[in-house]
């Protein structure tokens, strides 16, 4: 769908995703790290380490994300140059990657909720949430906004962070 919207929009979408992947990497080591001690609480038995840990890891994800976001959305146009010095490239691409950093706390604390589910066994829930979201917003969004609708590359990446706010409400609820 994104090849679809022409060049500009497919080198912008290939480099803003390539960027933002080095911003996100931490919290799927948080995620990891919250699964492993999840699963070892549960293990021990201990419902009160689980809750210290629940508490400590979400607040450490939330504030890496909010310094990764910030980092990224200030010198986005600094990384786009990294792989490409087309001014309208760079433009889209520092567009969408700014959008996407303001949502990097919600998703940190959703993946890391998510790796706790998985450690402790559930993960059923998880796949649900993750189908749902993908398919309705994320797959289903971005074919209306782009094919239907005509919108560009922010109406896809609007719905790539409408999929990432849906799985943090959706695993707040849960979490609750």
């Amino acid at each position: 769908m994104i090849n679809a919207l022409g060049e500009i929009s497919t080198a912008a979408h290939t480099v803003a995703n390539t960027v933002e992947s080095a911003f996100y990497i931490p919290g799927y080591g948080m995620q990891t790290a919250a699964a492993t001690l999840a699963g070892n609480a549960l293990g021990a038995q201990d419902k009160q380490r689980m809750k210290d840990l629940a508490s400590m890891i979400i607040l450490i994800e939330f504030a890496l994300m909010v310094l990764s976001g910030s980092l990224l959305f200030v010198f986005a146009p600094n990384m786009m140059r990294i792989f490409s010095q087309h001014a309208q490239v760079v433009l889209l691409g520092s567009t969408v990657l700014r959008m996407v950093a303001v949502s990097e706390p919600f998703y940190g604390v959703s993946i890391v909720i998510e790796g706790m589910m998985q450690g402790v066994g559930r993960t059923m829930t998880p796949f649900v949430f993750n189908i749902l979201g993908m398919w309705s917003v994320r797959i289903l969004g971005t074919f209306l906004c782009t094919q239907v609708l005509g919108l560009g590359l922010v109406s896809a990446w609007a719905c790539m962070i409408l999929h990432n706010l849906l799985l943090f409400v959706l695993f707040s609820i849960d979490y609750r």
